[in-house]
């Protein structure tokens, strides 16, 4: 589990778990400043369709878009792998 602050205050937040099929990562934000927290589940992702997600950063790039970027590590055990996920979040409004 990992978690960071966006800089409009908005809480990101890593979940992880394992089932026999695999790694399973959840991302859910959190605006602080609304009722119920303004919780939203972001991504959840099927078994193995990531690695162990376990680090998390959100940062916000030259042209204001919010990005969450998330890292696994192998382990040193040949079954996992270390990956380099990078996520842009829609600004609201602007889905599909």
């Amino acid at each position: 589990m990992d978690a960071d602050f966006a800089e409009d205050g908005t809480l990101y937040l890593l979940e992880r778990t394992i089932t026999p099929l695999g790694f399973r990562s959840r991302i859910r934000s959190f605006n602080l400043t609304a009722p119920a927290l303004g919780e939203e589940t972001l991504l959840t992702s099927g078994p193995g369709q990531y690695d162990n997600l376990e680090a998390l950063s959100a940062w916000q790039d030259a042209a204001g878009q919010t990005r969450l970027t998330l890292l696994s590590d192998d382990n040193f055990f040949v079954m996992q792998r270390n990956e380099v996920v990078e996520l842009i979040l829609a600004k609201p409004g602007s889905e599909g």
